[in-house]
């Protein structure tokens, strides 16, 4: 089998109910070892009775998985040996925000050379680390949250993004490396949401949106330090 779905609750026979308080849990061991071929995993909206709702370490023995989902599930934190997934092209991880107020996703990201869609949780902590520059193939970067990696990553994006979505933005050094980053002046950008907070950004910074001849659905949220002068918007958005 190459393929496994499990939606919440639904005993497909492959793993092993434990009835607690709340929902059932369910124990991913049975995948681990019955399926190392796998290559589209998709757990969504699962309670596991893994320790501390930690992705088990196991799961970097998948090495054939195109397409990881872990979407709205109780899965607080994802192990170093994610980073062993090098023919992961998708990994989904969003939807967790009313199980976990601080997600953990290891500095491990940049070892998956093949990834072209990374989708993290909304309420993704401000980081230090998050290496993406060996990702060239990235095509979406969706809830990463904000941090002084955004100095180092931003410059160094793959070109080929087409969304891109940075929440949590904390100082306007932050701010202008997001909208000077060469992925926001390619021409394969179309979607781009940002929220920051603090100091207001200054119009020319936003400049090169303006250049962004595909962008049609555009996201802002945050203080704008002259609210007299226009935003530059590009003339294609359908959606602000």
């Amino acid at each position: 089998m190459r393929s496994l779905f499990i939606f919440g609750q639904d005993n497909l026979g492959i793993h092993k109910w434990h009835t607690g308080e709340d929902r059932a849990k369910m124990t991913l061991e049975p995948v681990y070892k019955n399926y190392k071929l796998i290559r589209v995993l998709n757990l969504v909206g699962i309670d596991t009775s893994e320790c501390d709702s930690t992705l088990p370490a196991q799961i970097g023995n998948l090495i054939h998985l195109r397409y990881l989902g872990i979407k709205s599930t109780n899965i607080g934190e994802l192990p170093e040996l994610i980073g062993n997934l090098r023919n992961l092209l998708t990994l989904d991880y969003r939807g967790i925000e009313g199980y976990h107020s601080h997600p953990i996703v290891p500095n491990v990201i940049w070892k998956m050379e093949r990834l072209r869609h990374l989708y993290l949780p909304d309420n993704m902590a401000s980081r230090r680390e998050l290496n993406l520059d060996t990702v060239k193939n990235l095509q979406t970067l969706w809830a990463a949250g904000g941090g002084d990696w955004l100095l180092k990553e931003m410059p160094n994006l793959s070109q080929k993004v087409q969304k891109l979505h940075i929440g949590g933005i904390s100082s306007n050094e932050q701010l202008e490396a997001v909208f000077r980053c060469p992925s926001i002046a390619s021409d394969h950008l179309h979607k781009l949401y940002a929220d920051w907070l603090g100091q207001g950004i200054k119009l020319e910074n936003m400049e090169q949106i303006s250049g962004c001849n595909r962008l049609y659905k555009l996201g802002l949220r945050g203080k704008i330090e002259d609210k007299s002068k226009p935003i530059p918007f590009s003339c294609n958005l359908k959606r602000v």
